[in-house]
């Protein structure tokens, strides 16, 4: 949130939220996360406000 805009791949949001290298496999863990983060973002505000950049990664949109 503090970098809007800025796109964070999935290998960057695994490395940072659990301090671990990336496997492929961790890749489904990410993608359910932000799904679950979307969520609680629709509930609490009426908007996701992060947005997918296809074959790139997701970035907090303000």
């Amino acid at each position: 949130m503090k970098n809007p805009d800025r796109i964070y791949t999935i290998e960057m949001i695994y490395e940072m939220v659990w301090d671990e290298v990336f496997t492929y496999n961790a890749k489904n863990t990410v993608m359910v996360h932000i799904k679950n983060l979307r969520n609680k973002l629709i509930k609490a505000c009426g908007d996701a406000c992060i947005r997918t950049e296809w074959g790139r990664g997701y970035r907090f949109e303000r």
